[in-house]
């Protein structure tokens, strides 16, 4: 069976409410230049499915499915084909798209199947106040290796702009996740805690 979807704009991500049990046709979309309409490749998009899970006691909302892509040369993505789990007990499935592309903050809205990117613009603490990831809400833990790619830009961008305190150590902290992944928890808290130490030192030295 074909799936019937109702498509809405929440919070910079593309809500498509699936009304059936099954998926039969892939997800696809492009992220592009708000300004130029040019492609955008190497975007990082994120779907995830999410869905009311009924019991005899109490019900809640959670994730069942994530996927991750990156944009083609051509800033076009594809999601597949999942059914959307076909728990009889599950309701209320929706598949939230998002995406983070280093350098632009995206749009609030999708026109016609385009998640439209703004480059920012003005100094590095105001770009930095824009960045925005992809959200995976409670589909991923922070040690899972599939938000890697996503993460290591993530952190990349945000050490390059960080300027004041806050900022330097919400890169660190982002920097933390990744090391989390690569080189495990131990590893990961002693060189954070290396980098506070050096932040510490260098702005002693500056007054």
């Amino acid at each position: 069976m074909k799936a019937t979807s109702i498509v809405a704009i929440v919070g910079g991500s593309l809500i498509v409410g699936l009304i059936a049990f099954a998926l039969t046709s892939k997800v696809e979309g492009q992220v592009v230049d708000d300004a130029t309409g040019a492609p955008i490749p190497g975007a990082f998009v994120v779907g995830v499915w999410r869905g009311y899970a009924n019991s005899f006691a109490h019900g809640s909302t959670g994730c069942y499915h994530i996927e991750f892509r990156t944009t083609d040369a051509e800033g076009r993505f594809s999601l597949s084909d999942f059914t959307g789990n076909l728990n009889p007990l599950r309701s209320d499935r929706q598949l939230s798209i998002g995406a983070y592309a280093p350098g632009y903050t995206v749009e609030q809205q999708a026109h016609e199947g385009q998640f439209r990117a703004r480059r920012r613009i003005g100094d590095a603490s105001k770009q930095f106040s824009e960045i925005s990831m992809a959200p995976t809400y409670d589909c991923v833990g922070q040690g899972d290796p599939r938000v890697l790619p996503m993460y290591r830009a993530f952190a990349r961008e945000m050490a390059e702009l960080a300027t004041t305190k806050a900022q330097r150590k919400a890169s660190i902290d982002a920097q933390y996740l990744v090391d989390l992944i690569e080189l495990g928890e131990n590893e990961a808290l002693r060189r954070s805690g290396a980098r506070l130490t050096r932040m510490y030192e260098e702005m002693e030295r500056i007054k």
